[in-house]
C-alpha cells in the first residue's frame, strides 16, 4: 500500500487532473461478518496506515527543507 499511495502522491504532484490526495472513504461491505473482519484487519488497515505514514513523512520533509519549498507548492 505504500507503493500505491506513493504513486497517488506522485500523480498529484506532477499531473493537474488530481485535485487532492485522500484516503479511501468508501470500503467494501460484506454479507458475512468474518469476511468483513478479515478485510478490515488486512487491506483497510494497511491502506489507512500507509496513507498516515506517508502523510507524516511528507509533513516532516516540508518542515525540514527550507531551501526546497518549491517541491511543496501544490
Amino acid at each position: 500500500m505504500l507503493l500505491v499511495n506513493g504513486y497517488r502522491i506522485y500523480n498529484y504532484k506532477h499531473q493537474l487532473n488530481e485535485t487532492e490526495v485522500a484516503s479511501i472513504e468508501q470500503f467494501r461491505e460484506f454479507e458475512y461478518v468474518w469476511l468483513e473482519f478479515i478485510y478490515n484487519i488486512t487491506y483497510r488497515r494497511a491502506h489507512v496506515n500507509s496513507f498516515s505514514m506517508l502523510y507524516r513523512v511528507l509533513k516532516l520533509l516540508k518542515g525540514n527543507t527550507c531551501n526546497h519549498k518549491n517541491i511543496f507548492n501544490k
